[in-house]
């Protein structure tokens, strides 16, 4: 320990005597007194001397002059048989059976442990110290035990405040530490087995246990913060209840103001006395407030500081009596100035003033400074001794369920145990490795209605009946649990404030506590508002941002800081809004007009503003103490309200959110998506696959699908309610909120619960006014009125998991059998066991009947209350988006294109696929809008029945002869004209390919009869088409689209990509008849790719061509009986058919060239025969009636003949 503060040597501020400082004095036998008590005394039963601040020795020291004189005498508490184990080893040799230790938590490196401190002093000690010195007495005194009050000292306020180790002060850095002694990281020795097990389990508090119990244990009575905060999950409840209070049993009124205090002090001393024997004063008022308690546990501080030194509260000095000596002179009943010290306690005494009990038969622990041996005898004196009770096979109780209870056997490794378990019941069994176990059973009463027990501690027995049997893997393989809770609505948070007795029995961890440590925070308006007319987020007015600009702000964040110090500081708050402002939304409104539209979506051009309003929240919550430790981005994001705050989004929306989250917000900060139902794992897929969240939330609302909850991310269960209408259906809720809400997700992954509202009026009030809120929504306490609470059916049930599942064990597997259900934990030793025996089966969560919502993209949807005879039909587009169907043709080019449907869905379903208002469904037009999409098996189709089509293998383009043009790659399932104004063609989220037009202004995309599509702005101007492939119109006949004359003009495209003028009908025919095929109708665009040379006409059937003429491929000449064919393997010359002369080449066209040469070329464009006639001038070629073929120059003269 490197000495941050200093430390001092001893001092004897008073001489010894029989009341003062005189510890050494006591009975040697004194080591082992308790040997000598009945094993089955409690200790609730037994006087225990004790020492305060066990060992506070020395105020400030220096090396050579010890311990500075005057901050000693404020800090010495006891006498001094020097520093750490010194001191412990003799207390606990004199009899000290009940130890008062403080600790301050340092750091060395990467090592934290725990020092022991008195305020800002150091009392050269540390825990490893007192727990060896313990474990070393214990195992030579094997009969005793040692109680154990264990204080975080340093309150990191003050300059003259200890301080805990930097980033180490605060409540779970404490407990922390305390569990890397038990486990045995601190110093490397597992501390665990020192202890009785069952008061430092970490997940709940003891009962007061029998000394045969606890013989050769310490037993930690409590573990308490800086500020006297109780810590759950350790010490004994009565005593030390966790978030509780505890002054019906703990006198510890320490502050004496001047030493006329002191006799006070004393009487607060002797008060405690009666009340720990049940004797009354009855000259005092308020004696019997508390009532007597024979099994209840009494502790009894006598120390005093303040103005008043200790040693002087302690032994007194001239003119003042110490409380000490005020109890020596009690014990022995001595007589004073003033009387009898205490009369009450005297056979015989005065009736009139005193009742109840008139001997001094138990003290409870008695704390002292500065004790004395005397003193320490007399306290031991009052314990009757005997010997332990020879055991006896205790009888088997009475079974207390009905005829259908079901008898689970349970193997978990090295434990084995039989439990009977009623129907309608969730039970929890907890033991420690090898050890024997523990239930708590909450079940309803025979007749379903009501619950008959309430989280109850029970015998584990089995009363035979059927028998089932469960086994528990002992070595964990499933999920981490962060915890369970509930949500801190303003209805919660207006009822509950910061009542701490409200909030205890929701966070603390003892008897008749839920032990909750997650709290679910709207950020804003939810649906349960204190004031129905309550509608705002955090920042309605850009640029306004205020978490307490609303009471109902302030309600929420007084409550949630009171409820983190119920939890002892561990508490998970998960803010979520239940709106974005309007200014982040589409349509600009906190409420939409109407619902399902996309004027309630979120605006994805807002998205980084609205990223800095979470950031904006996180810092907020962060300054007040009470940092989220997740954001969700929206609750319910396809739920649309339009008299309650809601948001709508795509997982694209949340998918983009999400990266600007985890841009923006603090890396401990998680972020959840989703948080909805289970009905859509395709959302929840691309969000998981795509996003940057950490969880996933789901609700409980529809169907029992837990088994379909996403392995690709973390997931919580985020809420689920219990109704108010359903006051007498105990039976079945238990079974379904245990299976349906908490085991079964629990099993498939969660990491947690929470439930709806913490607290409601017991009618479901309050709520946000209309028709939209929740108006049965129970909460897990009930506000009874008067300022009382009565815990709901959900809170027993939530309490069976959080008490004992605390935040850090972890899933293990465990069997079923039949209605016998079952999830099973564990963390190091401790092992947890919940059953649930009900007729609600956690089966792997198949939807019941009725239950399973359908994905319907690419369904076509109708309104099931509509009653018009025509009805209103809607296309499921594969992005999740409902799209008008404008008419018939296009209703049934869907159904032809194969979309099922219509299916009849009611409004809830109907709001899930957001209504992009006036965007209609597209099949069979020529041209489709912003928004519009084509899905798979639909197309556009052009006047002159030209198709860009959408395959399963992907964009498929042909023109009016079906010839297929350009279209680009990739099989996606839709291809979307965005509001960007870019033409995407995706694959789920995946872009496949896109036009790159954003900003261009595009608001059509048309097909055109060349096969051709292309993207026009408002003003008709074309601002994109697609790829032309000139060489794709080859040897077709080509007509303009615009041409609106009877009697189109027609072009032959040549094998050179150039247009020739189709000169008759029988030009026409004959290239028709060789295979150019009908004509095709092209674009302008399309046309101004292929040139055209203007008065050169097509030739086919016809004697000659001219200058830049050709005969394309199967084409001819003809004169006579003679034919001059161009084929790919031979120009030839044929007489009724039969071959008369070739030049042995062919090709794809012969052309008569202006240089005067006359060509053969192939499909590449390259020569494979020529006349060799270039330079001439060009004229004619000419087919004669003689089957003469000659070559003319453009003067007449003959320059080639065959």
């Amino acid at each position: 320990m490197s000495a941050a503060v200093a430390v001092a040597a001893t001092d004897s501020p008073a001489l010894a005597n029989d009341y003062y400082n005189s510890l050494h004095e006591a009975r040697a036998s004194n080591d082992s007194w308790m040997g000598e008590l009945p094993g089955d005394r409690s200790l609730a039963g037994m006087s225990v001397p004790g020492t305060h601040d066990s060992l506070a020795l020395c105020g400030f020291y220096t090396e050579g002059t010890g311990c500075e004189a005057i901050s000693t005498g404020i800090t010495k508490t006891q006498q001094d048989f020097g520093f750490g184990s010194k001191t412990l080893s003799k207390q606990l040799q004199y009899g000290i059976r009940s130890l008062d230790i403080r600790v301050r938590v340092n750091k060395e490196g990467d090592k934290r442990s725990f020092t022991i401190h008195h305020g800002v002093y150091y009392q050269h000690a540390n825990f490893t110290d007192v727990l060896t010195t313990l474990r070393d007495f214990l195992a030579a005194h094997s009969r005793e035990t040692v109680l154990l009050h264990l204080k975080a000292e340093c309150e990191n306020a003050a300059p003259k405040d200890c301080y805990d180790a930097p980033g180490n002060d605060n409540d779970e850095a404490r407990r922390a530490v305390f569990r890397e002694y038990l486990d045995g990281t601190a110093d490397g020795t597992k501390w665990s087995d020192l202890f009785w097990d069952k008061s430092i389990t970490g997940t709940s508090q003891a009962d007061v246990p029998l000394l045969s119990a606890v013989r050769g244990k310490v037993v930690l009575l409590g573990f308490r913060g800086p500020q006297g905060g109780i810590y759950p999950g350790y010490g004994l409840s009565q005593v030390y209840p966790a978030g509780g209070r505890n002054e019906e049993f703990v006198q510890d009124d320490y502050e004496l103001a001047t030493n006329d205090d002191i006799a006070r002090k004393w009487e607060k001393v002797r008060a405690h006395l009666r009340r720990a024997n049940g004797t009354f004063d009855l000259s005092r008022g308020g004696e019997k407030e508390y009532g007597f308690h024979k099994d209840k546990m009494y502790i009894n501080y006598l120390s005093g500081s303040g103005g008043v030194r200790p040693w002087v509260a302690a032994g007194g000095e001239v003119g003042w009596t110490g409380v000490n000596a005020f109890l020596i002179q009690c014990l022995k009943n001595s007589d004073t100035d003033d009387g009898k010290r205490c009369p009450e306690f005297f056979p015989g005494r005065d009736s009139t003033t005193f009742e109840g009990t008139e001997t001094l038969t138990r003290m409870g622990a008695v704390m002292l400074d500065f004790p004395s041996g005397e003193i320490v005898n007399r306290i031991v004196d009052a314990n009757v001794k005997g010997a332990d009770p020879t055991p006896t096979t205790p009888p088997t109780p009475a079974n207390p369920y009905p005829s259908d209870a079901r008898t689970i056997q349970v193997n978990a490794g090295g434990t084995s145990f039989a439990a009977t378990q009623p129907r309608n019941s969730v039970a929890t069994y907890t033991w420690t490795d090898g050890g024997a176990p523990q239930e708590w059973l909450t079940s309803a009463n025979p007749a379903g209605t009501a619950l008959n027990r309430k989280t109850e501690n029970m015998t584990v027995a089995a009363y035979g009946g059927t028998t089932d049997t469960i086994t528990v893997n002992p070595v964990p393989t499933g999920q981490v649990i962060e915890g369970f809770g509930g949500a801190m609505t303003d209805s919660a948070a207006a009822l509950i404030g910061t009542d701490r007795t409200a909030l205890d029995t929701l966070f603390g961890t003892g008897e008749g506590q839920a032990g909750l440590t997650m709290a679910r925070s709207p950020m804003g308006s939810s649906d349960l508002m204190a004031d129905p007319n309550d509608f705002h987020t955090y920042e309605d007015t850009r640029g306004s941002f205020s978490v307490t600009a609303q009471p109902s702000g302030v309600r929420q964040i007084n409550s949630l800081v009171a409820a983190k110090q119920a939890a002892g500081g561990n508490l998970k708050i998960i803010g979520t809004p239940w709106s974005a402002p309007g200014w982040a939304k589409r349509g600009g409104s906190l409420r939409p007009s109407e619902c399902g539209t996309q004027a309630n979506q979120l605006d994805s051009k807002q998205i980084p503003a609205y990223a800095e309003y979470f950031k904006k929240y996180v810092a907020a919550y962060t300054d007040r103490g009470i940092k989220p430790w997740m954001v969700s981005m929206q609750n319910e994001p396809q739920n649309c309200k339009t008299q309650m705050p809601t948001t709508l989004m795509t997982a694209g929306d949340q998918v983009a959110l999400s990266k600007a989250l985890r841009a923006q917000l603090p890396q401990d900060v998680q972020i959840m998506g989703w948080d909805h139902n289970w009905n859509d794992p395709d959302y929840v897929d691309a969000l998981a696959t795509g996003g940057s969240v950490d969880a996933i939330g789901y609700h409980c609302y529809v169907g029992n699908h837990y088994g379909a909850q996403t392995s690709k991310k973390p997931t919580y269960m985020t809420e689920c309610s219990g109704w108010t209408d359903r006051p007498d259906k105990a039976a079945e809720d238990l079974g379904w909120t245990v299976a349906n809400h908490l085991m079964g997700p629990l099993l498939n992954g969660s990491k947690g619960a929470t439930y709806w509202s913490l607290a409601q009026n017991a009618d479901g009030s309050p709520f946000l006014g209309g028709g939209d809120s929740c108006k049965t929504c129970r909460g897990l306490l009930s506000y009874t009125g008067g300022g009382t609470f009565a815990p709901s059916q959900e809170f027993y049930y939530y309490a069976q998991f959080a008490r004992f599942v605390r935040p850090g064990f972890q899933r293990t597997d465990s069997s079923s059998s039949g209605d016998v259900s079952t999830v099973a934990f564990k963390s190091g030793t401790k092992n947890v066991l919940v059953v649930l025996v009900s007729g609600t089966r956690v089966d792997g969560g198949a939807a019941a009947d009725g239950e399973l919502e359908y994905d319907l993209r690419n369904q076509i949807l109708h309104f099931k209350g509509e009653t018009a005879a025509q009805k209103t039909s809607w296309l499921v587009g594969a992005d999740g988006y409902r799209r008008w169907v404008p008419d018939i043709a296009t209703y049934d080019c869907l159904k032809a294109a194969g979309k099922s449907g219509p299916v009849e869905a009611p409004g809830s379903t109907l709001d899930k696929y957001i209504n992009l208002k006036d965007v209609w469904a597209v099949c069979g037009a020529y041209t489709m809008g912003t928004n519009s999409e084509l899905e798979v098996g639909t197309y556009l189709k052009s006047g002159g029945g030209a198709r860009l089509t959408l395959t399963n293998d992907g964009l498929r383009t042909v023109d009016t002869l079906n010839k297929a043009r350009w279209a680009p790659s990739g099989a996606g399932d839709r291809l979307i004209l965005q509001e960007d104004n870019n033409l995407v063609l995706y694959k789920g989220s995946q872009v496949l390919w896109a036009s790159n037009t954003m900003g261009s202004g595009a608001v059509w995309l048309s097909v055109r009869d060349d096969g051709t599509f292309a993207l026009f702005d408002k003003s008709n101007q074309k601002v994109w088409m697609s790829t032309i492939g000139t060489r794709d119109y080859r040897r077709a006949l080509v007509t303009y689209d615009g041409d609106t004359a009877a009697q189109k003009t027609s072009w032959l495209v040549g094998n050179d990509g150039k247009r020739r003028w189709v000169p008759d009908l029988a030009t026409f025919q004959c290239l028709h008849d060789t295979g150019s095929g009908n004509s095709v109708a092209l674009s302008s665009d399309v046309l101004s790719t292929l040139p055209d040379l203007s008065n050169v006409w097509a030739a086919c059937g016809t004697d000659r061509i001219g200058a830049g003429s050709s005969v394309e491929e199967n084409a001819y000449l003809k004169a006579g009986d003679y034919r001059l064919t161009v084929t790919s393997g031979a120009l030839t010359l044929t007489k009724s058919g039969t071959k008369v002369w070739s030049p042995g080449k062919g090709g794809a066209q012969l052309t008569l060239q202006t240089d005067g040469n006359l060509v053969m070329i192939d499909k590449n464009g390259a020569p494979t025969w020529a006349t060799g006639t270039f330079g001439k001038s060009a004229g004619w070629l000419v087919l004669g009636t003689d089957g003469s073929l000659r070559l003319y120059d453009a003067a007449g003269k003959q320059v080639w003949t065959r």
